[in-house]
């Protein structure tokens, strides 16, 4: 299943990435034991661990990256609140608020409104138009050119309706989300023009090849062996460092390395948030990016 809409334009993609300010938020108390998860097996949390994790990679946009992180306070009414990609959509300067797909994440909106409104972004609430859409942001992928939406799990035809109605200058793709919590769990950007896709399963397997057939530029694809997380990876074109690829650390996914090897003119740093992945966190997750 899939559906396009939009206009297809061709955008000039060197400033999309360049990101001046970071969004974060702290991590709950009540993670370990409350995040939502698709594995309720999963091993024990460590809140001290998780929250050491990403303040190390809060310090890599900041002192390396030279972004201006705004760090929200943790709420711990809301397990989830750390994974803030989740109830944004920021592309240019129109900022999205969504609506998870989980009745334990509503919650969330609130605190993310206030700060992008503080920060005069053109703030759009897909509640307002449309109370029974849903969006996470993790089914997000913008590629500078054109939008992919995850329809599954926890984003509905609805909310992939709001996405086209937001932003109307890029072409929308809808790609139904099977085996997965997000279509980034299995997809991210690496850098314009590259995409790292997992091949975990074969649901996953046929999710890509759905994406594939609907997207409208041609992208090289990476493919990242092992657990689907690791194909999760952040791209920003720094001030500092110029264009840089943030990927998770080889030692919690030592497959991967050469994936990422082979994505060529980024700077590669490895970034490890080991702990949050078992809560199903991506590197994506933890931020919501803005140039402004």
């Amino acid at each position: 299943m899939y559906f396009s809409c939009g206009l297809i334009w061709r955008h000039n993609m060197h400033n999309k990435f360049k990101y001046t300010t970071a969004i974060a938020r702290g991590i709950a108390k009540s993670l370990p034991a409350e995040a939502q998860r698709m594995d309720h097996t999963a091993e024990f949390v460590s809140y001290e661990k998780a929250k050491s994790q990403l303040q190390s990679y809060v310090d890599i946009l900041q002192e390396k990256l030279g972004l201006k992180v705004i760090q929200l306070p943790a709420d711990d009414a809301l397990p989830d609140c750390a994974f803030v990609e989740d109830v944004a959509v920021v592309i240019d300067d129109t900022a999205l608020i969504t609506k998870p797909g989980h009745v334990n994440r509503i919650g969330e909106m609130k605190e993310m409104e206030s700060c992008l409104k503080s920060l005069r972004m053109n703030v759009v609430n897909m509640a307002e138009i449309d109370p029974f859409a849903t969006v996470d942001g993790g089914d997000v992928l913008f590629t500078g050119e054109e939008i992919f939406v995850g329809v599954g799990n926890r984003s509905n035809m609805a909310g992939y309706k709001v996405i086209c109605d937001t932003f109307p200058s890029y072409a929308v793709h809808a790609v139904e989300v099977e085996d997965a919590l997000h279509l980034k769990t299995a997809c991210s950007l690496a850098k314009p023009g590259v995409i790292m896709i997992s091949d975990e399963t074969p649901e996953i397997q046929k999710m890509i090849k759905s994406l594939q057939a609907v997207a409208t530029s041609n992208y090289r694809y990476i493919h990242v062996q092992g657990n689907a997380i690791g194909s999760n990876c952040l791209f920003i074109d720094s001030e500092k460092l110029g264009p840089v690829t943030v990927h998770p650390s080889s030692k919690a996914f030592p497959s991967i390395k050469s994936s990422y090897d082979a994505i060529g003119g980024v700077t590669l740093i490895e970034c490890d948030i080991s702990e949050l992945s078992k809560v199903d966190g991506a590197l994506s997750c933890c931020f919501v990016l803005l140039s402004i």
